[in-house]
């Protein structure tokens, strides 16, 4: 595929490790572009030019719990950098949540919808 060389235009892929429940699916599916994480057991986008875009779209639909996304360039810097020495708390997973994040702000991604929502490049992060 052709790529842009301006970086900002490009859409870049990201797991949402904190909502990722390890599943594996989207790793069996594009394999030079996602891999699971040995720490935590979660997914993670390594290579964003790994797979075609089709076989990384069905790796995207395979998600049962849709934390895959496309980002930005400045957002996937800003989101890795938020994940950097990030401790996931893997037993809260059987009560509905990954770790606390009151204290960060939310999650990563969910800082990165917060001001998309600001910015008005999205609505609502429920979508209204």
């Amino acid at each position: 595929p052709s790529l842009s060389a301006d970086l900002s235009e490009r859409a870049y892929t990201y797991v949402d490790e904190n909502n990722c429940i390890g599943c594996t699916q989207c790793a069996q599916v594009a394999r030079n572009t996602f891999f699971m994480e040995d720490d935590n057991g979660r997914a993670r986008a390594y290579s964003q030019n790994g797979d075609t875009e089709d076989v990384v779209q069905e790796a995207v639909d395979c998600c049962p719990v849709s934390c895959i996304h496309d980002v930005t360039y400045d957002e996937l810097v800003f989101v890795e950098k938020a994940r950097e020495g990030e401790v996931i708390n893997n037993k809260s997973r059987l009560v509905g949540g990954s770790y606390t994040a009151e204290e960060k702000g939310g999650t990563p991604w969910m800082q990165v919808l917060a001001k998309r929502v600001r910015e008005g490049t999205q609505d609502g992060i429920l979508g209204f």
